[in-house]
């Protein structure tokens, strides 16, 4: 029956070009329902903006929920000697250099104190011996004037057991990789409104169990299973828009929905900073999610994805719908046009054709490389300025203002520059930024506003790339391409410690690193084809054919006669099916 099919979807192919009659595009049929009316709005504002204000709160709180206050060891006795707490702190605790060069009390040792009792008596000798020193005996003292309470503090996460913080950290990160991998791949092949559902009971349910856990290893694995669907939560929503929105809507939602993120950053600052209990702010964080259960009713299937599965009736029903939102006449022949995009399409496995098509192998593996490289060096430039002053919660805040700045000149640039013009020259520019940092390192001040402004470019780029992989691949593979470089992107961050570490060499030499690092992804950048201005592909053979007359250098998108040559192109059917371009049966001329 498929060999059947696709005989007679190549012979039907083949008497449309004989009769000069065009193989309709949905992006084509898009326009005629609407691809900027007033159903994209209510998906950007009521569903995406909101969910992206949400995001942080669940993926970013584990660094708040997990602080670790200052503190030093319990030693009974204070009472015995009536003395304040500052003298009996500077007589029972010892002085220690810290990593960061400055002597402070030691947070996990004591002095040897014996303390005796004669019951007969009634009397409590107490000997402290000034220069021999233990671990804390008699529990942990913690400062109390930022946190009431921190998982850390509940737990007891410090001195032996300070490990198990970066542990708890690495296990979210693993989850987070795992998750954007996994939930990417069911989003491709179940669809992207019931992988989004399940990605919201897993978050909805393990982040509240997270609240009540005994244990420091409940917590650990209540966080690794709510950690799993962050990623995807934001993603396969954005995909569902990006799917029906034209080029101009497509880069104003990324950029909002990144500003939206950076506000919810702002806001989990200021909640901690209100609650000040880790449990408190943990309820706060996982309880709105269990709202988002309303987009159930509200949030539908993707149109291209139910026409690339063959659920032909389905997706002309929300097409339908689009078109009486946006108060635009239905198309003629709906069902029968979207049959024929459908017997275009190719019927082999979705994921062997990321590998087997030539150029969608290379931008998945360009795409992934520049991915990887750009998640360390901002994630780099993050590590450095993480300490602005000396309240965590300022921190937290002013950290999170640099990416709205940032985000504005990706979407402006991007728009009227191009994707990959704007992602190459924002990297030079933050490399610069960084060189310049490493001859700065002595002065703090100047240091901090060259990684501010580093981070500023750096943010631009993150929100151009994203734009990029939903742009490159078609709708099969759009949500694995962001899975495999996202889940990779994220894995590679574990190399920034690593970086940060050859700092004990040469202050200036971590900077020199992220800066080389920008160059380089700044070149791989130049190697991927310009997509500003380009209807989102569908099929194999339309993502096949973006870039076929850009050249190399040819940083500025679509002009003069290749744009017209480009047009007519992508209007018409392309020569070879999918089949052929999967077998590579065909010389492809198409740029990388």
């Amino acid at each position: 029956m498929a060999h059947t099919l696709n005989r007679a979807s190549r012979s039907s192919r083949s008497l449309r070009r004989a009769a000069g009659i065009p193989v309709p595009k949905f992006g084509s049929l898009l326009k005629e329902v609407g691809d900027e009316g007033r159903h994209q709005n209510l998906l950007l504002y009521a569903v995406l903006l909101p969910l992206s204000l949400y995001i942080p709160f669940g993926s970013s709180s584990l660094r708040l929920l997990l602080s670790t206050p200052d503190h030093h060891c319990k030693v009974p006795g204070r009472e015995l000697f009536n003395v304040s707490k500052s003298l009996w702190r500077k007589i029972t605790i010892p002085w220690t250099r810290s990593d960061d060069g400055r002597v402070r009390f030691s947070r996990c040792l004591m002095r040897n104190v014996t303390i005796t009792q004669d019951p007969s008596a009634g009397i409590t000798n107490i000997a402290i011996d000034p220069y021999a020193n233990t671990s804390c005996q008699y529990g942990t003292v913690y400062d109390h004037s930022a946190w009431q309470a921190t998982a850390s503090t509940t737990y007891n996460l410090v001195c032996d057991d300070a490990y198990v913080v970066p542990l708890i950290f690495g296990s979210a990160v693993a989850a987070n990789v795992i998750g954007t991998l996994l939930f990417s791949f069911m989003a491709d092949r179940y669809g992207r409104r019931p992988t989004f559902f399940t990605c919201l009971v897993l978050s909805s349910v393990f982040g509240l169990m997270n609240l009540f856990s005994p244990n420091w290893q409940v917590f650990a694995a209540t966080k690794f299973l709510s950690s799993m669907p962050y990623f995807a939560l934001y993603q396969l929503p954005y995909i569902i828009l990006v799917e029906l929105s034209s080029d101009r809507m497509r880069g104003r939602t990324a950029a909002l929905c990144s500003i939206s993120i950076t506000i919810g950053l702002g806001l989990l600052a200021l909640l901690a900073w209100l609650v000040n209990h880790w449990k408190k702010l943990g309820a706060l964080c996982y309880l709105p999610s269990v709202a988002f259960f309303i987009y159930l009713r509200y949030l539908p299937e993707s149109p291209r994805w139910l026409l690339d599965r063959g659920r032909v009736v389905q997706c002309g029903k929300i097409l339908q719908q689009i078109a009486e939102r946006n108060q635009k006449g239905e198309p003629p022949d709906l069902l029968p046009t979207l049959e024929l995009m459908y017997q275009q399409q190719t019927k082999l496995p979705r994921f062997l054709t990321l590998i087997t098509v030539p150029n969608l192998r290379k931008r998945i593996i360009i795409v992934t490389l520049k991915t990887c490289v750009l998640c360390v060096s901002h994630s780099g430039i993050l590590y450095n300025i993480r300490n602005v002053t000396s309240n965590e919660f300022v921190n937290f805040f002013a950290l999170s203002l640099v990416d709205i700045p940032g985000n504005l000149l990706g979407m402006a640039s991007a728009q009227f520059l191009g994707r990959r013009l704007t992602t190459v020259y924002t990297q030079f520019i933050a490399a610069g930024f960084c060189f310049l940092a490493s001859v700065t390192t002595s002065s703090q001040l100047p240091l901090t506003v060259l990684c501010s402004l580093g981070k500023l470019f750096l943010t631009s780029t993150v929100l151009v790339v994203f734009m990029q992989v939903g742009e490159l691949f078609p709708t099969c593979q759009r949500a694995i391409a962001y899975g495999i470089s996202g889940s990779l992107g994220l894995a590679s961050s574990a190399a920034v410690p690593s970086i940060m570490a050859l700092g004990h060499w040469s202050p200036s030499l971590p900077y020199c690193v992220l800066g080389m690092l920008c160059i380089i992804g700044a070149l791989i950048s130049c190697l991927l084809p310009e997509t500003m201005k380009r209807p989102l592909p569908q099929t194999i053979s339309e993502a096949n054919a973006i870039g076929n007359l850009h050249k190399l250098c040819g940083c500025i998108s679509l002009c003069g006669a290749d744009k017209q040559k480009e047009e007519v192109n992508h209007n018409m059917d392309f020569s070879g099916s999918d089949e052929e371009l999967s077998g590579g049966g065909m010389t492809s001329r198409i740029y990388v």
